[in-house]
């Protein structure tokens, strides 16, 4: 597909899913993500009158869009919509092709899915924690396609709202040996909710998705809220047998 782009006014790429990746043909194209969205990729060219270059976004459902980016001083279109209410763009896309993401085990898609599987999904764990009135519990752990689902239920006890600015899980050695340094590994999801609020006097449960993972003899999985400023902190241990307890996540 031909994307005409210019010098003076910013070309704006809507998508399905959020962008994975951006690869540009030449330096004499610019496009970056819109500040605070993950699916809206700006285009424009560098200078006047730059030569005839390409494209490629890689979106979070596998699918790659290739584009064959020319200039033009007065594009007919600075808005191009790709989602499904947009008929004609996009069924009429011959390039969108399926992409297989590395580092990703599922597209953005999948992972939503099975996030909700997990969270309605039996519970058999209960390892909890308490602090200024607020209550965190790993309520299970499950597994689908290589990615470990874990079950946080937040319970707030105050009036105050708890909103959470992190969650950390990381892995940190039992014990600090003489002269050495206690080691610690944060965990990077693959999967995990975003803006978390939990009203006072009410609980939420909190899906969080990591590739799979063990925990070796000699440390433990520590999960860390905590509100701006460390205010209102909880922290979890778990035992690496509490993981090998994980269950098969059912379609």
């Amino acid at each position: 597909m031909d994307l005409p782009v210019t010098y003076n006014k910013t070309t704006n790429l809507v998508f399905p899913f959020n962008i994975k990746s951006v690869d540009r043909g030449s330096k004499f194209l610019l496009a970056q993500k819109a500040k605070g969205v993950e699916n809206v990729l700006q285009v424009k060219s560098a200078q006047n009158s730059i030569p005839e270059t390409n494209l490629s976004v890689i979106t979070g459902d596998g699918r790659l869009y290739s584009f064959r980016v020319v200039y033009a001083e007065y594009p007919p279109v600075l808005n191009l919509s790709f989602l499904p209410d947009s008929i004609a763009p996009f069924t009429a896309w011959p390039d969108r092709v399926p992409a297989q993401l590395s580092g990703a085990p599922a597209s953005d898609e999948t992972l939503q899915a099975d996030a909700e599987s997990a969270k309605h999904a039996p519970t058999f764990l209960n390892k909890k924690t308490e602090a200024n009135k607020v209550a965190a519990a790993l309520k299970s752990i499950y597994v689908k396609d290589k990615v470990m689902w874990f079950a946080l239920e937040v319970s707030n006890h105050s009036l105050l709202d708890y909103q959470p600015s992190f969650i950390r899980f990381f892995l940190k050695d039992k014990k600090k040996a003489k002269r050495t340094t206690q080691q610690e590994t944060e965990l990077q999801p693959v999967f995990s909710e975003k803006e978390i609020i939990v009203e006072g006097k009410t609980s939420r449960t909190i899906e969080i998705g990591f590739p799979q993972f063990t925990i070796p003899a000699e440390q433990r999985l520590i999960i860390q809220l905590g509100e701006k400023n460390s205010s209102r902190l909880l922290e979890l241990t778990i035992k690496g047998s509490a993981v090998l307890k994980t269950r098969l996540l059912q379609p």
